[in-house]
């Protein structure tokens, strides 16, 4: 559930499949699935054994003190 009303500034964040990163050994990343709300934006992360770390979205702000960052993913067994 997702507050109806954010009485503060926001900031735009990349969620677009095709910006994903993974590092390690049969990391990669396909676009181009269904998401929950029906369109295909939707990504599929494929890992192996030597994945090192996967990057699914980014922001372009440094966060300071009293800042609250407020995220969610939506994930489902492949």
């Amino acid at each position: 559930m997702s507050p109806s009303l954010i009485p503060y500034a926001t900031q735009n964040v990349t969620t677009n499949p095709a910006s994903w990163t993974c590092s390690g050994t049969g990391c990669s990343v396909n676009t181009g699935l269904e998401a929950p709300d029906g369109t295909m934006t939707a990504g599929e992360l494929v890992t192996g054994s030597t994945a090192s770390y996967v990057q699914v979205m980014n922001y372009a702000v440094t966060p300071v003190a009293g800042d609250w960052l407020i995220t969610g993913v939506w994930c489902m067994p492949g």
